[in-house]
């Protein structure tokens, strides 16, 4: 998947107003192509853990304006890499993904 298919994968998930299936689908196919089948990324905060890459932290944060806000911090060696992504969701475990797809891109993980 191209990195601007990732972005615009991003931006899908962040607009997403709950979990969808076909959103599971993408985020799968862009982080996970080599399985059959995906687990619900967007509706289940476990599932979307396991894509957070290797090496990286997670806080969560809920906002004033009722949002979940995810942050991923890198504890690497990599100095190409954003040390640090966020992102937003209607829920924590599409802010989580979307954090997560931050943070692939930003790695080329």
């Amino acid at each position: 998947m191209t990195n601007d298919a990732i972005r615009d994968l991003i931006e899908r998930v962040e607009r997403a107003e709950g979990p969808l299936f076909a959103l599971d689908c993408a985020i799968g196919q862009a982080l996970r192509p080599d399985r059959e089948s995906w687990p619900a990324y967007s509706a289940s905060i476990d599932a979307a853990m396991t894509l957070v890459p290797k090496g990286w932290t997670r806080s969560m944060f809920d906002a004033d304006n009722g949002d979940a806000l995810a942050r991923l911090e890198f504890e690497g060696e990599t100095p190409s890499a954003d040390r640090e992504v966020h992102a937003r969701g209607e829920t924590w475990a599409l802010a989580l993904v979307a954090a997560s797809l931050r943070a692939h891109l930003s790695t080329g993980a």
